[in-house]
């Protein structure tokens, strides 16, 4: 673990010049070693999926996600389930699904990012999302049936900015340290924002699922061993998820953002199943410009 915490320091060193924020190119050493070589770097798309344990057509959509966009495009789409709302609610006070009670749906998946997101992009419902947060008639909320052609028109787009993510991960203590490296390939005219989260993908847990056969019992529509994917449980940097301002209204080709941060995981999570995120946002128009995700182990 020190070993690679040293070589990736040394790696910094080589290619950032002065403090966090560089305006305008970096300096090329002799090796002419540089993050994120601008060939290598491809758009990518940041897929939010609003969901809740209690909102059976919620699992349609996630299979959707998983067995449908994801498939299609890989690690070109990061998804993120993210609990908020009505449904997202524990049993108590919300009223038990039918054929269930406690401890069904007793888990709480909500984060005060989530929730903040879910109030401030008026998602309002469940199954909703967003794609790279950009508005569709209006709206930053994005219905199931189109989440599929938006993911589609906007890897399209060309990219604007790579980012690079380190992790190290010391089990005595749970403790989570990494690096997010942004570096901008072409000319930026706004004030963007870093985000980092942690999911942790396959937990095991109740989900109502209007899918299942209600003739099977004991449970009926009522799954204690759903597979949740990629759950957001908590914004590293920033409770609410605004992240931290990274660009103050331009940069140019070639700039480059390094920020590191520390978390502890909580002892019930699995951090063989957690997974750093990192995007870029616009913190005017909100839309996602950049995403990226790392395995934490």
């Amino acid at each position: 673990m020190i070993n690679k915490r040293l070589l990736y320091l040394f790696f910094l060193l080589l290619v950032l010049t002065g403090c966090d924020v560089i305006d305008g190119p970096t300096r090329q050493e002799a090796n002419n070693q540089n993050p994120l070589p601008q060939d290598s770097v491809v758009k990518k798309v940041f897929l939010e999926d609003y969901t809740g344990h209690t909102c059976g057509n919620c699992p349609a959509a996630a299979r959707l996600i998983y067995n449908t966009i994801k498939p299609m495009y890989g690690d070109r789409v990061v998804s993120l389930g993210v609990h908020a709302g009505y449904f997202a609610e524990t049993c108590p006070p919300h009223t038990y699904p039918s054929n269930s009670a406690w401890p069904a749906y007793s888990t709480d998946f909500n984060t005060p990012a989530g929730t903040r997101w879910f109030d401030d992009y008026n998602i309002q419902f469940s199954p909703n999302g967003m794609v790279n947060r950009v508005k569709v008639g209006g709206n930053f909320a994005v219905a199931t049936p189109q989440w599929t052609v938006r993911v589609a028109a906007l890897l399209q787009l060309p990219p604007e900015m790579g980012i690079q993510i380190t992790a190290d991960y010391d089990a005595s203590d749970r403790l989570v340290s990494t690096t997010a490296v942004v570096k901008t390939i072409k000319d930026i005219n706004a004030t963007c924002n870093l985000v980092l989260c942690i999911a942790e993908d396959n937990v095991k847990d109740w989900q109502l699922d209007y899918d299942i056969n209600p003739s099977v019992p004991p449970n009926y529509k009522n799954n204690p061993d759903y597979i949740h994917r990629f759950v957001l449980r908590a914004a590293v940097n920033g409770t609410e998820g605004f992240g931290e301002q990274i660009i103050a209204g331009n940069a140019s080709t070639g700039t480059v953002v390094s920020k590191s941060y520390s978390y502890t995981l909580p002892v019930s999570w699995n951090a063989d199943e957690c997974y750093i995120i990192a995007f870029v946002y616009d913190a005017t128009t909100k839309e996602v410009l950049q995403v990226e995700e790392i395995r934490l182990k």
